[in-house]
């Protein structure tokens, strides 16, 4: 879903497989709200319909897809602050199950993502 704010307005289809192994096909696109009068700013929103993979051959947004490999599957995650996948490079906020360690020496897959601890030298 967040990457239908790279290209507004146009349908992103993907296959996404969530920590738990339930794997979906997804479309989304952004929609643009303007409340208001010309001043105001105009909002961009972006909206996703999925379902799981198996019935995804029932939706036209399929049509061409090689669903047999699901070799170019997204991981996704609920909520960053849950999400289990350590390893995102696309983690905005720290995990509650994991503690945020900051070490100014080393650069993880994200901010947020936690460091492998080195040992003392």
């Amino acid at each position: 879903m967040h990457a239908a704010f790279l290209q507004p307005n146009v349908l992103r289809i993907q296959v996404s497989r969530t920590p738990d192994g339930i794997t979906f096909l997804s479309v989304a696109r952004t929609i643009r709200r303007h409340r208001g009068g010309y001043h105001a700013p105009e909002i961009l929103f972006a909206i996703e319909l999925g379902c799981e993979i198996q019935w995804a051959r029932r939706l036209i947004y399929a049509d061409g897809m090689d669903l047999s490999t699901l070799a170019g599957t997204v991981p996704v995650g609920t909520t960053c602050r849950l999400c289990e996948r350590m390893d995102c490079g696309a983690r905005a906020f720290p995990s509650i199950q994991k503690p945020l360690a900051v070490d100014e020496n080393v650069r993880g897959v994200s901010f947020f993502a936690p460091v492998e601890e080195r040992p003392p030298e």
